[in-house]
């Protein structure tokens, strides 16, 4: 039987992919505790305290020291992007995709060597971990194609007309998150450069190896000093400086709506208004019918929820069922779940990993002790797994918890856990109820007939995020929680243009005409 943790729209890994992950593993040990600075204007730089990164594998296991930034490092930062803006806007087109393609070469290189540093820092699975860097590389390649066929001027069509030509905004900072750091973080930054941006990324806390390496990867390529400047830590500890710095032009975020609303508003809202490209978390529901396949549709809802630890921002956290096959559906996910293996990402046979973090760790304790507290049915999990064979790393059992009302505390919030929360429901108006009675969800596939898909996908147009009409559910994987235009798995013809007005919008139109 086909793992149900596994993508079976993926291609499995080869003999030779895990041959050169292992090889991968071996060549990081004797680089494990180094210390890393910040690369801010071509330099090295230092910062007044190192954080000590350990795995979430092994909570003894030390990866590295890195430098933590606060608000001084991060003015430096956006300094040197400031002071670099000019010369790079005014560097070719060809000359800046050429650093691009230099860059796409050394990730090819590399890749091997960055999957086995996501596995050991965000406890991805080599399949989770090559998957994003091989994603990563195509999202780039995908970028420079684009600039180099279509030209970027100013139009209704985009591409049609001559009237104006676009330029760079200026300094642009790029937030990365920790479950797609290089796919929502070194992608986005590598379009803002393509369109002559300077650009200061801020790396995850959980992610720092990662992101260093490809910033390494950029200067190697022989960037000038200042275009690219890659800052790490504690948010706590750099306040708001990459938020209220008027010198910033423009910023691409993706994580919690928490923390990216305030920036999306302050950009925004500023004089005169900055570019913000905001990708915010939300958790998806799913709605599974009387007609559903129940064993498919619990086979997608597993792979879904589960892989990546329930730590994708898209991945269902809200089950609506039909009473009739509940007890069926809730049955198969209980197999399913039991059958898992849970353990160090490491190894080749690991379909689920551990919690990126300790704090995700006891959320994940607190979330399980309220459900139980506050009249949950715990159908399974609701465990941490690190004191059963697993060792001090941060393992949770993946679970489903059934609630009968909305308002129970755990219901309708966003949680980054592998937990699947399900209510029954018995006619359709029940069903769009529920989902509307959610804060926010960013997608709401369904399990049944074609009929039965469209007609929910009417009724809730506008009741969440980003409306997803009746679609073949098995498609999801690592890569479904990404917009369209940055979907590398899904690229093709009748996207280029999402794609080319996915980069348009790192560029503004000039004031000066396009000369004949």
């Amino acid at each position: 039987m086909t793992s149900p943790a596994a993508d079976p729209t993926l291609t499995p890994l080869r003999a030779s992919d895990h041959a050169r992950f292992e090889a991968a593993l071996a060549d990081l040990r004797p680089r494990l505790g180094a210390s890393y600075g910040l690369l801010i204007g071509g330099d090295d730089l230092g910062a007044r305290r190192l954080r000590t990164q350990h795995s979430p594998t092994d909570r003894g296991l030390v990866l590295g020291h890195f430098a933590a930034a606060t608000e001084i490092e991060v003015g430096l930062a956006i300094s040197a992007a400031q002071a670099a803006a000019l010369a790079w806007s005014e560097t070719s087109e060809s000359d800046r995709r050429g650093v691009l393609r230099r860059v796409l070469e050394q990730l090819e290189a590399r890749t091997y060597e960055l999957a086995a540093i996501l596995t050991l820092e965000a406890g991805k699975t080599r399949h989770e971990a090559l998957r994003e860097v091989w994603g990563t590389t195509e999202l780039i390649s995908n970028y420079c194609d684009e600039w180099a066929t279509h030209g970027f001027v100013a139009g209704r069509a985009g591409r049609a007309s001559t009237d104006s030509r676009m330029v760079a905004h200026g300094a642009w900072t790029v937030f990365a998150p920790f479950h797609h750091p290089l796919a929502c973080g070194a992608a986005p930054a590598a379009a803002a450069l393509l369109a002559g941006n300077t650009v200061v990324l801020k790396s995850a806390e959980e992610n720092s190896w990662a992101a260093r390496i490809f910033a390494e990867m950029i200067r190697d390529a022989g960037i000038p000093a200042g275009v690219f400047n890659l800052i790490s830590g504690a948010p706590k500890d750099m306040g708001t400086a990459m938020f209220d710095d008027v010198r910033v032009a423009g910023s691409t975020f993706t994580g919690a709506r928490s923390a990216g609303r305030p920036l999306s508003q302050m950009m925004w809202t500023s004089h005169p208004p900055r570019p913000c490209i905001a990708e915010f978390t939300a958790k998806s529901a799913r709605i599974v019918t009387a007609h559903a396949d129940v064993s498919a549709a619990a086979a997608s809802i597993a792979r879904a929820a589960f892989g990546l630890t329930g730590q994708r921002p898209d991945a269902p956290s809200y089950l609506i069922v039909h009473h009739e096959v509940a007890d069926a559906l809730i049955a198969r996910l209980g197999s399913i779940a039991s059958a898992l293996r849970v353990g160090d990402p490491r190894l080749a046979e690991t379909e689920i990993g551990p919690l990126v973090s300790a704090d995700d760790h006891g959320h994940y304790r607190q979330v399980a002790h309220q459900l139980h507290e506050q009249g949950a049915h715990v159908h399974f999990g609701g465990e941490t797994l690190s004191d059963h064979g697993r060792g001090a790393g941060h393992f949770v059992a993946p679970t489903l918890a059934e609630v009968a009302r909305d308002g129970h505390p755990c219901w309708g919030r966003e949680l980054l856990l592998p937990l699947l929360m399900l209510r029954r429901y018995r006619t359709p108006e029940g069903a769009i109820g529920m989902v509307r009675g959610l804060s926010r969800t960013s997608r709401v596939p369904v399990h049944g007939t074609a009929d039965e898909g469209a007609r929910f996908a009417r009724a809730l147009a506008g009741a969440m995020e980003r409306a997803d009409p009746f679609a073949p559910i098995d498609a999801t994987s690592a890569w479904s929680s990404m917009p369209a235009s940055l979907r590398a798995d899904e690229y093709a013809a009748d996207e280029a243009p999402v794609l080319h007005g996915y980069l348009a919008r790192y560029l503004r139109v000039d004031a000066d005409p396009v000369t004949p």
